[in-house]
């Protein structure tokens, strides 16, 4: 794809592959410097676009159906993307729960209610977390063990609950989707920023978490929070443990 300038002005009408590969530090071919600058230039960042945001769905298709469509998911001859002995970091940054749909309808239907509330209010229209919950290591990577999918969310949780397991976050009442009644036609907020904004429980994200936790390959993670540095910090140490074995 091209991309336009976003934060450097050096990342206009450059065309990059499907995806970057990079090998090892002072790789002359493709130095880290470089890599950096690229996936700067690849990262829009940014809370505008599609009000329905459809996190879990998106980074599902982007790993089976576009890698398959291009011959690049677990073939022999192509220089995997995703290989059994791979590991797969999937980081989701988000403001609002996931609204991944089953039947594109909830989003044209008018008498499914105000547009903010309808992921909420008609669960039936989704597909089911446990799609996702499995689906990323039996339909993804075939061949992977759950011990080699790093799942990592930054979202809505109250800052309090931040890096716990979800299970302990998902009973608490302010990860329940709630109508606020000082803003009709939106939820209340499980954590607010202050003047950067605030975030809706992360409930159907978390949902999904689970089953890596208990494998300690998770992390939860407030968006409110003024420092994602511990987030980050954990993502690097549970990726180094897997390249390092320890």
């Amino acid at each position: 794809a091209t991309t336009s300038p976003q934060y450097d002005a050096t990342c206009a009408g450059t065309t990059y592959p499907r995806y970057l590969a990079w090998t090892a530090a002072g790789d002359a071919a493709y130095p880290s410097a470089q890599m950096i600058h690229d996936v700067g230039c690849l990262a829009t960042l940014g809370t505008g676009g599609c009000g329905y945001e459809q996190h879990l769905e998106a980074t599902y298709q982007a790993l089976t159906t576009h890698l398959v469509r291009d011959g690049l998911n677990n073939s022999p001859t192509t220089g995997d993307f995703l290989r059994p002995n791979s590991l797969l970091v999937i980081i989701t940054l988000a403001d609002e729960d996931d609204c991944s749909a089953l039947d594109y309808s909830l989003f044209s239907d008018p008498s499914l209610g105000t547009a903010n509330l309808r992921c909420t209010n008609h669960p039936e229209y989704l597909y089911p977390t446990e799609r996702y919950r499995v689906g990323f290591v039996q339909d993804i990577v075939p061949r992977h063990a759950i011990r080699r999918i790093v799942l990592a969310d930054i979202v809505g949780i109250p800052l309090d609950l931040s890096g716990r397991n979800p299970s302990d976050m998902l009973p608490d009442p302010r990860m329940t989707p709630m109508v606020d009644p000082s803003r009709p036609g939106f939820l209340l907020p499980a954590c607010d920023a202050g003047g950067a904004g605030h975030a809706d429980p992360a409930r159907r994200l978390l949902e999904v978490l689970g089953p890596y936790y208990d494998v300690d390959n998770a992390v939860a993670h407030s968006i409110c929070s003024s420092d994602f540095s511990p987030a980050i910090d954990t993502v690097t140490r549970l990726i180094t443990a897997h390249l390092t074995g320890r």
